[in-house]
């Protein structure tokens, strides 16, 4: 084990040191070399602005008028308008610029520690944790706008890191998921984190994403939801064949108001979307809000009402990511309409609307693309292989001793599958739903990404058989990609 831990921890503390110097020299510079430190640019100041009147109205006793704010927040949401109250309430001068900038870059700082935990929990192995953790900071320190975001009191690095975190803990609840099942094919027993600490840590940090900025915690939601219907169809047919027969069917007093009001927003929408050309767009998005509630509340009425035969019906995960991710997202963004409204109206804003994000992530985030584009490979290269070992066990190819392995490595894969996947789906969202293409937009999935790809990459010796039963073609892959893995913290 030290012969593993030794190297890990040289590599760690090395990259440790660089990025230390890399985020010295950019807050130095910043500090030098900025104009104009009294005042913020874009929608940071809009938000300043905001926090300043909420600053005077605490300082003055007013506190509705203070707190108001808070509970409305349409545009943005307030965790970030919260933490500022707070820094600008400790610090003996006041509200100050700087330490808005200086929020920003205190997340964009937690950032690089945090890759080092996700990277240990998708690895369980220090070594390639310490390779996962170069490549991902290298990498992020050598993007052309991110570290120009961690000095700009913009909301990217504080995305990036609940970004990190969610993905921690979605991993966690897959994995116990996972390794439950695969227990008994396996015959092992494995320590398991407690699922009270998973869905608390899901629930804090997918919450602290979409309080970041709605868009993030919209994308993470409907990404979740098309994960969850394409893990397990079934799960979604018997929700709708329930709803369908016995909800809709009830004589209950409830189930005629709630059909009622359905068939009253169904026509008002009809209507709206009728006569979309003559009726002012906060109209139709009103109308929108009004299906969006009626529907939502009569589901989470259905819900509870069959609660104990949904529970035998609907897995353990997709409980937890609908109430620890979806559902507390739903109702505060449903409370007043003007959020749904300005979620809307984000949407269809356009703006380089030509650009692919799928290709700017190759060619237009980093200032080389050629290290992420190799590895972005190697990734792909390893689901292929995972995707393979499926089709060969499908259709009997495999040998006993190779199903055997296969079995293991799903079972080892299917967390970290998960949790790509889901990280893909947003880009899918991003690229299908918003003519909007501003890169900004991806920036705080860029780190989960890179970790992402260290991962997969470092994986990829350990999926390709390398027994007698192994095809040769599986055996010259596996020393090139051996070879791939250790050379990723120099490439």
């Amino acid at each position: 084990m030290r012969y593993k831990f030794l190297p890990a921890l040289a590599l760690v503390a090395a990259t440790g040191w660089l990025v230390r110097l890399a985020l010295e020299a950019s807050w130095a510079h910043f500090v030098e070399m900025c104009p104009n430190t009294d005042v913020l640019s874009w929608d940071a100041n809009l938000r300043m602005l905001a926090v300043l009147d909420q600053f005077q109205d605490f300082a003055s006793g007013d506190w509705l008028r203070a707190l108001f704010p808070l509970f409305d927040a349409p545009t943005w949401p307030p965790l970030r308008a919260i933490i500022a109250l707070i820094v600008f309430g400790l610090n003996p001068g006041g509200p100050d610029t700087l330490l808005d900038v200086a929020i920003s870059f205190v997340f964009y700082v937690l950032v690089f520690p945090s890759m080092l935990i996700i990277a240990f929990e998708l690895s369980r192995d220090w070594l390639r944790a310490a390779v996962i953790f170069f490549f991902a900071s290298v990498l992020v320190l050598h993007t052309r706008e991110l570290p120009v975001f961690g000095v700009s009191a913009m909301l990217e690095t504080q995305g990036m890191f609940f970004m990190l975190w969610t993905l921690f803990f979605l991993h966690k609840v897959y994995e116990r998921h996972e390794y439950r099942e695969a227990s008994v094919i396996l015959r092992e027993r494995r320590d398991l984190p407690g699922k009270r600490r998973c869905v608390w840590g899901l629930l804090i940090f997918s919450q602290g994403l979409f309080h970041t900025k709605y868009p993030y915690g919209v994308m993470l939601i409907l990404a979740l939801s098309a994960l969850e219907v394409l893990r397990n169809p079934k799960q979604l047919v018997d929700l709708v064949t329930l709803y369908l027969t016995r909800h809709m069917t009830g004589r209950r007093w409830f189930h005629y108001v709630l059909n009622a009001l359905k068939i009253l927003a169904l026509l008002a929408f009809a209507y709206v979307m009728i006569q979309r050309a003559d009726i002012p767009a906060k109209t139709v998005k009103y109308a929108v809000y009004a299906v969006v509630l009626v529907f939502f509340i009569d589901f989470n009425v259905y819900l509870v009402q069959y609660r104990w035969p949904l529970r035998r019906l609907i897995d353990g995960v997709t409980r937890h990511v609908y109430l620890a991710v979806i559902l507390p997202a739903a109702v505060w963004m449903l409370l007043p309409p003007d959020r749904v409204s300005s979620i809307l109206g984000t949407q269809q804003h356009v703006q380089d609307a030509s650009r692919s994000f799928f290709a700017s992530l190759g060619a237009d985030v980093f200032d080389d693309s050629r290290p992420f584009l190799i590895f972005l490979a190697c990734a792909l290269l390893a689901l292929g292989v995972l995707g393979f070992q499926a089709l060969r066990r499908r259709f009997g190819l495999a040998s006993t001793s190779a199903a055997e392995d296969a079995t293991r490595v799903e079972a080892l894969g299917r967390p970290l599958m998960a949790v790509t996947v889901a990280m893909l789906l947003q880009f899918v969202i991003l690229e299908i739903l918003t003519g909007n293409k501003q890169l900004r937009h991806i920036y705080h999935l860029v780190p989960a990404i890179l970790v992402l790809i260290g991962a997969w990459v470092m994986r990829l010796p350990r999926l390709i058989p390398a027994g007698k039963d192994a095809p040769p073609a599986f055996v010259r892959l596996r020393r090139i990609s051996v070879v791939m893995a250790l050379l990723q913290p120099l490439i």
